[in-house]
């Protein structure tokens, strides 16, 4: 499966208020490379957008109080997905369980921002991406692509992984098919080093077979 990394890339931007979105559209640089979408919410995005449709989303946090960040953050986990950037206010960071989301496509740009920091973090996200997508994993007959969280088969067929499956995938590539400790992959995956009844990793496992 190629990659074309010159193809115009999808973006979504995510925002009540159309005013960045009407900056972006000025930009002779950004109207060439990119093809720009508008929504008004999480909300709307997740209802009516398919998976992989977009290449990027760029969220700009609404201003709103603490009860409505949880809301908020509940929405955007749905997208966790895909490489997002959020462009936020620092004084409701706290709100954010970042526990549940996946670090390496989420980042966050602290408003206000100048718009070359903007331009600079679209470049590094797809830069990321590029790289990840080239590092695949080869694991027996199947493409692990750790960034995409999917498994290929030959017939280029997808599964769909959690973030928790691609550690564990990734942890038992390094081992090409040898014996490989429980414990070692729960304190690995989950940090728990210790000798806990437990049959999450099998749950996994079972999974994945």
């Amino acid at each position: 499966m190629k990659t074309d990394i010159n193809r115009t890339k999808n973006i979504a931007l995510i925002d009540n208020d159309r005013t960045l979105y009407n900056e972006l559209e000025e930009q002779e640089n950004f109207k060439k490379n990119y093809f720009w979408k508008y929504f008004k919410n999480l909300e709307i995005f997740n209802q009516i957008v398919q998976p992989n449709v977009f290449d990027l989303v760029i969220v700009n946090e609404p201003n709103s109080d603490k009860k409505n960040i949880g809301k908020f953050s509940a929405a955007l986990l749905k997208i966790n997905h895909i490489p997002t950037i959020v462009l936020f206010s620092k004084s409701r960071t706290k709100g954010y369980d970042y526990e549940h989301f996946n670090m390496e496509s989420l980042s966050f740009l602290e408003k206000p921002f100048r718009f070359f920091a903007l331009v600079e973090s679209i470049n590094e996200k797809f830069k990321l991406q590029e790289n990840s997508r080239v590092q695949s994993i080869i694991i027996g007959s199947y493409f692990l692509k750790p960034f995409e969280k999917v498994l290929l088969d030959n017939f280029g067929e997808e599964l769909r992984l959690t973030d928790t499956e691609v550690k564990i995938l990734k942890i038992l590539s390094t081992y090409e098919g040898g014996f490989v400790l429980k414990e070692l992959v729960m304190e690995k995956v989950w940090g728990i080093n210790e000798c806990i009844e437990t049959h999450t990793l099998e749950t996994h496992i079972y999974r994945l077979r």
